[in-house]
């Protein structure tokens, strides 16, 4: 498995720092696609963007309750947000898992391992963290990162290969479950793609 990851590597990246502002309501930061935020990407979310233009489209203020029609997050509302989760539906299936936490004080992360063309992909991303704090990342009690939130609590960890741990790679498909562990924020089990049933997946 170690020559998918022959030139990546492990990175975090630090969202740009900015105001919450009221565009960032109107998308989906842990699922872009998702637009109805009901933690499933479906044509149902296509249909929400489709409804909006069609109704004369044009800027609507946006609230923690409205549907997250902007999809690429470019503060606007076009065809293009209805077409990128059209892209997504249509993509080949792919093994993967994934967990949503949210904890009592309204922090969200969205969970997410993936194995695409037998490279895996490890990601995270969390909103409604305290802004500029260092979340270390641990699997299965291993420390793989640290998650950097920006101004506005918002934070993105993705595990992507290069010069990576080659037994930690083999243990994010190798075990039946991965014990994630975000900070003193959140934990969750998330199942591998790679043994897991097809019924099964996440807890």
């Amino acid at each position: 498995m170690n020559k998918y990851f022959r030139h990546r590597r492990l990175r975090h990246e630090s969202l740009e720092g900015r105001r919450l502002l009221a565009a960032d309501l109107l998308h989906n930061f842990l699922e872009p696609a998702d637009v109805n935020d009901d933690r499933v990407v479906s044509a149902v979310d296509a249909l929400v963007v489709v409804n909006h233009l069609n109704a004369g489209g044009g800027d609507i203020e946006g609230t923690a309750d409205s549907p997250k029609i902007d999809v690429n997050g470019d503060a606007s509302v076009t065809p293009l947000d209805a077409l990128q989760v059209i892209n997504k539906l249509n993509r080949p299936a792919v093994p993967k898992s994934e967990a949503w936490l949210e904890t009592p004080d309204g922090t969200r992360a969205r969970v997410e391992l993936e194995i695409n063309n037998g490279r895996v992909e490890f990601s995270i991303k969390l909103i409604g963290a305290t802004p500029g704090s260092q979340l270390p990342v641990f699997v299965n009690g291993t420390p793989v990162a640290e998650l950097q939130t920006d101004s506005a609590g918002r934070g993105k960890m993705e595990l992507d290969g290069q010069g990576t741990d080659a037994a930690l790679l083999d243990a994010l498909t190798a075990s039946p479950a991965l014990d994630i562990v975000i900070g003193d924020l959140a934990e969750a089990q998330v199942a591998s793609p790679a043994v897991r049933s097809d019924d099964g997946g996440v807890s």
